[in-house]
């Protein structure tokens, strides 16, 4: 069905073969697009018509059913002169000779016809098909006013509903600096080398310092300790000492690893020599105690927005010196595949500001950006240049049900191509797979294990702890409603993951702290997870067995002994609300620093999208509000849900059903 191209195009290098298979419109729509009176269209439609290849059908545009428009566009005047002219083109028995309406007296026909036959007025008939209404005029008038304002404003108003939406503010302008700067790094210390794997550092410990129970039964012990949830509100050397403080502690109770988180989805908390632009600055808000009427003072923290600086990386080496005298190494985390908002300033996150604002978490890399591997190496050389461990945590990998982000954008890429590209770009730093340690994944389907740069999986949540793995599983002692309750139970569950044999045992701490640290009981629940691995201490089988070995214990180191490492019901609410209404803040610091929101339509619920439909289509709330995002905020998509950034919003909100 041709309608747009000259007739004559139509059927150029084309054999007649198949031409019979043709309708045209070419030229016959009587709607707005032209002024052709009778006499053009009779002659238009006689040479369609008659063409030597003969269409199957001539078919004209009339479109609209109104009759207003049908007498002020002059549609039935044009189709007269269009049934005129096939009429005539029957009866002719040249084909593909030309018609002309002269030669058939088209003036006096047309309107004999047109008076008796169709039974119109003298002053219509004698307009022999002329439009009465000028297609402009009628452009500019009626017809936009029905097409494009209340025939629109009625199928909008149908099909969507107000809301609001995020737009990502601008590209990044420090992009390029990020860019040409870890070229610059890379090649200034790789460049003169020959190709191979980079040895950058010795990670031996000036001396394996043995805690007060001796060895561990398991290679690596430790606590994880993320700077991007760093609730102190302090500034760098007051953030230093205390981690001075809680080495001390690790060395006591015979820990020697210390995972460090340094970027995640919300922030890159350090300071690199060549790669300053990546830090991001957080507003946290300061600690302040709120006085009860009955003056007594609410646990509950209320605190008021203050800026939390990034680490410098000249005190990060003090801090790997510092754990490197007490026998301990620093193991850092970084996120690369999923939950990486912390690359922002770097420019290659996926552009979904709605997903970002919406859920905060689960953020994604522009994968195929071709610059990130390049800066991503960069990054690491300069990290391996300052951690003392052979281990390299990459944070979380790509879970194939999460693509919320990536659809947002436009698509999902090539996840396991990338992750092998990665996994040799590690082997090139001196980090083997076995070296790599990321954290728990769900495969991509039931049949089938999604690619892993790295073969150290880090159990949480999902995955039983397994031989050679890294385990967190149930020592999350930064969740207030963690269910090993006491010390026995933690003691009684380290030594069931002891059993399997794996490579760690890391309990999340997150938070530096001293205030989280005394409420959430962390020193005394951290010792009954070393009593669990000391090789020195017999098995105690019973909790009336452990508990005054432990109590001694914890006496020795003059903490709160007398609650066994239990929290009292009410501070643990309170503390589940506080890490919420922490959560939110990130949320709500991340959403309006990197995005703006504007008004728009989205699919109407119950038509276009599932959901309820609304009752009054002219009074509908948005779908996407900023009260949404605050209440998605801990709404984490899988792997996300239950791990230790997130908070205990979906618990308490359980509870309260």
């Amino acid at each position: 069905h041709w309608w747009h191209a000259h007739h004559d195009e139509l059927y150029d290098g084309m054999d007649g073969e198949g031409i019979s298979q043709v309708f045209v419109s070419q030229g016959l729509y009587m709607d707005i697009n032209n002024m052709m009176p009778g006499a053009e269209v009779y002659t238009h439609v006689s040479n369609l018509a008659r063409h030597k290849w003969q269409p199957r059908g001539i078919v004209v545009g009339c479109f609209e059913l109104g009759m207003q428009f049908w007498w002020d566009r002059g549609v039935v005047g044009r189709l007269l002169a269009a049934a005129m002219a096939a009429s005539d083109a029957g009866n002719q028995t040249q084909a593909g000779k030309k018609i002309y309406p002269q030669d058939y007296d088209f003036d006096d026909r047309y309107k004999t016809y047109c008076k008796d036959n169709l039974h119109l007025s003298d002053d219509y008939c004698g307009l022999l098909g002329v439009p009465p209404v000028d297609a402009n005029k009628w452009r500019s008038g009626p017809w936009r006013q029905l097409r494009f304002t209340k025939w629109k404003d009625m199928v909008c108003n149908r099909l969507t509903e107000p809301g609001e939406e995020f737009q990502l503010i601008g590209r990044n302008p420090a992009k390029d600096t990020i860019q040409t700067d870890a070229m610059i790094n890379f090649w200034d210390h790789f460049g003169g080398e020959e190709v191979g794997a980079i040895n950058l550092h010795n990670s031996k410990l000036e001396r394996a310092l043995e805690g007060r129970f001796g060895q561990h039964s398991v290679p690596k012990t430790g606590i994880i300790l993320d700077l991007t949830h760093d609730y102190m509100g302090e500034k760098d050397p007051i953030r230093m000492e205390r981690i001075r403080e809680i080495i001390d502690i690790m060395a006591k109770l015979g820990f020697n690893l210390l995972q460090l988180r340094v970027m995640d989805d919300y922030y890159f908390q350090l300071e690199m020599p060549s790669h300053r632009n990546l830090a991001t600055t957080q507003n946290q808000r300061m600690k302040q105690r709120k006085q009860q009427p009955n003056g007594e003072n609410d646990e509950r923290l209320y605190r008021d927005k203050h800026d939390v600086t990034p680490m410098s990386y000249n005190n990060l080496k003090t801090v790997v010196d510092y754990a490197r005298q007490h026998g301990i190494e620093v193991m850092p985390e970084i996120s690369v595949t999923s939950r990486a908002g912390g690359w922002i300033h770097a420019g290659f996150n996926v552009p979904c500001p709605n997903y970002m604002c919406g859920y905060g978490v689960d953020l994604k890399v522009e994968l195929q950006d071709p610059a990130f591997l390049g800066v991503l190496s960069s990054v690491v050389y300069e990290l391996r240049d300052v951690f003392s461990s052979d281990y390299f945590h990459l944070g979380y990998a790509h879970d194939a049900a999460n693509v919320g982000c990536f659809e947002e954008a436009g698509g999902v890429p090539d996840i396991d191509e990338f992750e092998q590209k990665l996994e040799h770009l590690m082997q090139l730093q001196g980090v083997p797979p076995e070296n790599i340690v990321r954290w728990e994944y769900p495969a991509a389907d039931d049949n089938k294990k999604a690619k892993v740069a790295g073969s150290t999986v880090h159990t949480l949540n999902l995955q039983e702890p397994s031989k050679g793995s890294f385990v967190t599983t149930g020592l999350n002692f930064e969740d207030p409603e963690n269910e090993l309750e006491d010390a026995w139970a933690i003691y009684d569950h380290v030594k069931g993951i002891s059993g399997v044999e794996p490579a760690a045992v890391l309990a999340w701490v997150g938070s530096l702290g001293t205030g989280i640290w005394d409420r959430m009981l962390i020193k005394e629940r951290l010792l009954a997870v070393a009593l669990a691995l000391s090789k020195s201490q017999e098995d105690y089988g019973t909790r009336e067995d452990f508990e005054p070995v432990y109590t001694e214990a914890c006496k020795q180191f003059q903490w709160n002994c007398d609650a066994l490492g239990n929290i009292p019901e009410v501070k643990s609410k309170l503390l589940a609300q506080e890490l919420t209404d922490d959560i939110e803040a990130q949320l709500d610091d991340v959403c309006s620093s990197r995005t703006k929101k504007y008004s728009t339509r989205l699919p109407r619920r119950g038509i276009l999208v599932p959901g309820e439909r609304s009752q009054d289509q002219n009074a509908v709330e948005p779908s996407v509000t900023t009260a949404d995002a605050k209440k998605h905020a801990t709404e984490e998509p899988n792997e996300a849900k239950n791990s230790p950034d997130a908070g205990a919003a979906k618990r308490k909100e359980a509870e309260e059903e």
